[in-house]
């Protein structure tokens, strides 16, 4: 919807601050309207921070609407692409999801406890940002109430996620509409 002109944003915050200072003096006026901008352009930067972190555009997709807002940076431990499933091990981030898990048939326990995905990419060494849940991220090829599973670090998928339990996969989220997945907050038990 077009703003008409000259009546400048909308913003459910009232700051009762006219766009333009009332003042007839020309002194007063150039000195006010630097600081009417910058109240203004702040009031409306907070409204669309406050948008993008409660959401509140109907027309936007869930990915959009529901983004990681929590996140963190660590040297790569291998090369990562962006939007893999990551976690954390002896330091870095490595490709795979990182529950404390039994493996099944074994005594081994898998020492991570963080599954996350990258938000950037990097060559191993380099920093790279892994994102933390909860958030929706577009996956095509999900049904809504499908499963969403992810191998442990080593695994031969570890880092994709995966539509079926395989190779000792642990469940990492669940589709809430077609092509869009929720990941969970790491340290939820699924």
């Amino acid at each position: 919807m077009a703003t008409p002109a000259g009546t400048g944003y909308r913003s459910p915050l009232k700051l009762d601050l006219d766009q333009l200072p009332k003042t007839g003096d020309m002194t007063l006026f150039n000195e006010f309207v630097p600081i009417y901008n910058a109240i203004h352009i702040l009031n409306a930067y907070l409204d669309s921070l406050r948008l993008t972190l409660e959401g509140g555009d109907s027309e936007k997709p869930p990915s959009e609407e529901f983004r990681f807002v929590r996140g963190f940076w660590l040297a790569a431990g291998e090369d990562i692409e962006q939007g893999s499933v990551v976690t954390v091990k002896a330091g870095k981030i490595v490709l795979g999801c990182g529950k404390r898990t039994k493996v099944a048939g074994t005594t081994h326990i898998i020492d991570s406890f963080l599954t996350g995905i990258a938000m950037s990419e990097a060559l191993e060494g380099e920093k790279v940002r892994i994102g933390i849940g909860p958030a929706i991220l577009n996956v095509p090829g999900y049904e809504a109430d499908d499963e969403v599973w992810a191998q442990p670090p080593g695994g031969d998928f570890a880092g994709s996620f995966l539509a079926e339990k395989i190779g000792g996969a642990i469940r990492v989220g669940k589709a809430v509409a077609k092509d869009y997945i929720m990941i969970p907050e790491a340290y939820l038990n699924l």
